[in-house]
Order: structure tokens, then sequence, then C-alpha cells
């Protein structure tokens, strides 16, 4: 798996979007997740399976002035 332009190699078979943040340690609260350049729903963390050859890009949203 990919994620954010480098490979994750902790990649474990049915991880899903919501283990890969929680073992990251991000804030779902401040991010977004795209998968295969598909946005992923807060509600889906958890039911969004990551396949071995996913693209995954985790940013945190920031707001300025």
């Amino acid at each position: 798996m990919i994620l954010n332009n480098k490979e994750f190699k902790k990649y474990e078979e049915g991880m899903t979007v919501e283990d890969l943040i929680e073992y990251k340690n991000f804030n779902r609260n401040l991010i977004i997740v795209k998968v295969n350049n598909k946005l992923i729903n807060k509600n889906n963390y958890n039911k969004r399976k990551i396949k071995q050859d996913d693209r995954v890009e985790i940013h945190y949203l920031l707001a300025g002035g």
C-alpha cells in the first residue's frame, strides 16, 4: 500500500481506513482521506478496507486568513 506517496510497510490484510488512522495517530476530526483519488466519508472509515495495491492519501485540513 502507498500512503502519502511512500510505501507503508506495516500493511495488514483486512486493515481499514480507521485502523490506519489509529496506527498513525492522526486526529480523525482534522483530516480527509482519499483512497485511489476517491474521498472517503468519515462515517465509512471503519468499513472501508484497504487493499495491498491501494494509494491512500491523508491530509490535515488547514484554515487561515
